[in-house]
C-alpha cells in the first residue's frame, strides 16, 4: 500500500512576517529562507565599495557606463 505524500506548503508573505527583525526572509520558489543581516561592519563595506565602483564607471546615457544598483 502506498501512502499519499504531503504536498510541502508554498510561504507566504505571512511567514515572512514571523521572520525576527535580525534575520533576513526571502520567499525563493516558494521556499521561505532565513538568513542572518550582514553585520553593520560589512553593510558599510558593501556600501563603500558600491560608491566608490559607481563614482568610477556610471555612465550616463546607459551604454556609455555602468548601472550598479545595490540590491534592498
Amino acid at each position: 500500500m502506498t501512502q499519499a505524500s504531503a504536498r510541502p506548503t508554498r510561504a507566504t508573505y505571512a511567514d515572512l512576517d514571523l521572520v525576527p527583525e535580525n534575520m533576513v526572509g526571502e520567499i525563493i520558489n516558494g521556499e521561505l529562507v532565513v538568513s542572518p543581516r550582514p553585520a553593520p561592519r560589512h553593510a558599510n563595506a558593501g556600501s563603500v565599495l558600491g560608491a566608490d565602483i559607481n563614482g568610477r564607471f556610471h555612465g550616463a546615457p546607459p551604454e556609455r557606463g555602468w548601472w550598479i544598483l545595490d540590491e534592498p
